[in-house]
């Protein structure tokens, strides 16, 4: 008898970690549909019933999609409210959307849906995604869980679905104008290189002094992410010394035999080191971490294993793309049956993303998390689904469709660079028409213009300033094709001080020379 009940109950324990085999078919009964358009992304809304493998449920249902493939100026970006330094954090989808417009000015965040599952500790590892997370190509974390599947989002609007593959870590250097100098392969972390040609990295969770005589190299962090395993740094150049010394809070020592002497990594560089990532996501601008695969060409998948309970019935969301590279998002109300939002099973969520032509869809967290949002009116966002905790709940990142094109990322310029740099712009003056006026630079294409540290295009050399009374700090760089000449250092100041009776002088002036060309 004993043997029959362990035998038993073996086989739930498989049937619970193995997941299960299900072929159904849905039909949806829809009550009331709504669609609407912001930017040319579009929303529908359905109120309705689901019949399912002989069950039926009440549900809401929020879709949004967009073509990112056909239109370059709509475009999928991931948001997040993580702190720099010491801890990750979280922040509800409307703050991870505030996040996406205060990095990027080219984009206006249009609407997403909240992003992968977390560490939920009480320690500073709260809000760790458990997938993978890819910021502006940045491999921000590799996952904590390795087979995780990642959503990922290339520049032509190609998305990549699967799992990533991870090669140890990389150093990436990249100039001023954010050209990818070199890749260094980076041995290990918090240890000393094994040999002369090998390249180490020591974060700040490392409290020994290093006192070997190797050349450290030591990076200002503008940000860092660890956990004692997986670790992320980015940051610039603050000093090098062969001494003794320790890592200081917010800084990384890149430490290697001669490491740097050929300036490799310079004041002006931007250094990265990462988890190097491959199996299609090397070229991958933003990605998110996702669970099961819920279609694949266009069939609802009927073996799911990763997602939280797939036969229950939870609020869950899902992201799928269309045979012509539409990207959508769907959001399934639940966990609320006087509002008559049941939820959906994966099964069923499955045939939801089917129902609405996905080629291919993934489930992404759901329960408490689901949430979509949306762009209002007024320049802020208007919640589209009821979350089932009664209000919106802070999550580790959101994926999001955006408007605005991706500002181009440089082509890698090798290391030495062999290309010219242009001469900096001079001799600086402001002419009769207020305009500021400077020599012309040999194989200049344009010129960038900075006042008071903002920065301006001008296609000649000059530049109409139009300023109000005040001091301006005014600084010209020569901006090149960057394939056989760089772009130019910024110029010497140019101190410009525009007094209150300036203008009213100058109109004056100009006045009296043209009445006395008149009289003439």
């Amino acid at each position: 008898m004993k043997k029959l009940w362990s035998l038993l109950l073996l086989t739930i324990v498989l049937f619970m970690f193995l997941g299960q085999s299900v072929q159904a078919s849905m039909r949806l009964f829809v009550d009331t549909r709504e669609t609407t358009f912001v930017d040319g992304v579009r929303h529908t809304k359905i109120v309705g019933q689901l019949e399912y493998d002989g069950v039926t449920s009440n549900q809401v249902i929020n879709y949004m999609g967009a073509n990112v493939l056909q239109y370059p100026d709509l475009n999928i970006a991931v948001g997040d409210n993580y702190k720099a330094h010491d801890s990750w954090g979280r922040g509800t989808i409307i703050a991870h959307a505030e996040d996406i417009q205060e990095r990027y000015p080219n984009y206006e965040v249009i609407g997403g849906v909240n992003g992968d599952f977390y560490n939920t500790s009480i320690t500073n590892l709260n809000g760790q995604p458990s997938g993978g997370y890819i910021r502006n190509f940045e491999v921000i974390a590799p996952g904590v869980v390795a087979t995780r599947p990642l959503a990922g989002f290339k520049d032509d609007g190609t998305a990549v679905f699967g799992v990533p593959c991870y090669t140890g870590y990389q150093l990436l250097v990249y100039d001023e104008d954010g050209a990818l100098k070199k890749e260094v392969a980076i041995e290990r972390i918090n240890n000393l290189p094994t040999a002369n040609d090998k390249v180490t990295v020591y974060f700040d969770n490392y409290d020994t002094p290093l006192t070997s005589a190797h050349n450290k190299v030591v990076i200002k962090a503008k940000e860092t992410k660890m956990d004692g395993v997986r670790y992320f740094g980015s940051g610039a150049f603050l000093s090098q010394t062969s001494g003794e010394m320790s890592v200081q809070d917010h800084h990384f020592v890149l430490v290697g035999t001669g490491f740097n002497d050929d300036n490799l990594i310079t004041p002006v560089d931007y250094v990265v080191v990462q988890r190097k990532i491959g199996c299609g996501f090397e070229d991958v601008r933003f990605a998110v971490g996702v669970y099961d695969e819920l279609v694949k060409d266009g069939v609802p998948v009927t073996y799911l294993e990763k997602g939280l309970d797939p036969a229950f019935k939870h609020p869950r969301t899902a992201i799928g793309q269309k045979a012509d590279g539409t990207i959508f998002f769907v959001v399934v109300d639940g966990r609320n049956k006087p509002l008559g939002m049941d939820g959906v099973n994966l099964y069923e969520l499955a045939q939801i993303m089917v129902y609405f032509e996905a080629v291919r869809a993934y489930n992404i967290d759901g329960g408490g998390s689901s949430t979509m949002a949306i762009k209002d009116g007024e320049g802020s966002f208007d919640i589209l689904n009821t979350p089932s905790d009664g209000t919106v709940r802070a999550v580790t990142n959101g994926v999001f469709i955006v408007k605005g094109e991706h500002i181009p990322r440089p082509a890698p310029v090798g290391f030495p660079d062999m290309r010219i740099r242009l001469d900096k712009p001079a001799n600086f003056y402001v002419d009769g028409n207020g305009d500021l006026r400077f020599d012309p630079v040999g194989n200049a294409l344009s010129y960038m213009v900075s006042i008071n540290g903002t920065l301006y295009a001008s296609h000649d050399d000059s530049f109409d300033l139009n300023l109000e009374a005040g001091e301006y700090v005014i600084k010209v760089r020569a901006l090149a094709d960057q394939i056989n000449y760089r772009h130019s250092e910024f110029s010497e100041e140019f101190i410009l001080v525009v007094h209150p009776d300036d203008i009213n002088r100058f109109i004056n002036l100009l006045k009296e020379f043209l009445r006395r060309e008149t009289a003439e």
